[in-house]
């Protein structure tokens, strides 16, 4: 299943219909725990809200024990569109055959225009990463992922959420969050998720 925040747009002259975040039935997963500068401890301290996930380590796994804190990680906080139920049925709309609309795909300008959360809300979000002391990197061209990255252990701290290394069951040991990422509540209704473990 995919988040509220499928984009369709034509890309450098190619229609294309991509996820601009990363649709996952739930939420995500991600990060990490301890150390920070008061900046980030003051971020820290916000009232949070727990997102929804539905990720889980499949059965079988085994974790072997926590992520080195100082392990370089990144990922990409998925911010929610702008009515997300119009998004839904636009996206119906320009896929469905013989619709009015089938293949009336927006270029990403004219998605992020239309469908782009407002910008204080991205604004909001790219000031409290940046105090929760991660890298930040430039928001998407449709609006709907910031890049962030730091350490295991400042990811933890940011997003309220341990990490793991855990053996799968085909034997690939992968990094793997115990729990959904926590946002600070006054932020809740402007992120999807965190992707990118």
């Amino acid at each position: 299943t995919l988040f509220p925040s499928t984009t369709l747009f034509r890309s450098r002259g190619r229609r294309s219909i991509r996820s601009g975040a990363a649709w996952l039935g739930g939420t995500v997963v991600v990060l990490g725990l301890v150390g920070v500068a008061p900046a980030a401890a003051q971020a820290a301290a916000l009232p949070t809200v727990r997102l929804a996930s539905n990720a889980a380590l499949p059965g079988g796994s085994a974790v072997l024990g926590p992520t080195g804190g100082a392990e370089s990680v990144s990922a990409d906080v998925v911010l929610r569109p702008r009515d997300p139920a119009a998004l839904a049925d636009y996206a119906q709309a320009v896929s469905t055959p013989g619709s009015p609309a089938e293949g009336n795909f927006l270029t990403t300008s004219q998605f992020r225009a239309r469908f782009g959360p407002a910008p204080a809300s991205v604004d909001a979000v790219r000031g409290w990463l940046t105090a929760a002391g991660l890298g930040v990197g430039p928001t998407s061209d449709n609006g709907l992922l910031v890049p962030v990255s730091g350490s295991a252990a400042a990811m933890e701290q940011a997003f309220a959420v341990p990490l793991v290394r855990a053996r799968l069951p085909g034997g690939r040991v992968a990094r793997a969050a115990t729990r959904a990422p926590a946002v600070p509540a006054a932020l809740a209704a402007s992120v999807d998720g965190v992707v990118g473990l």
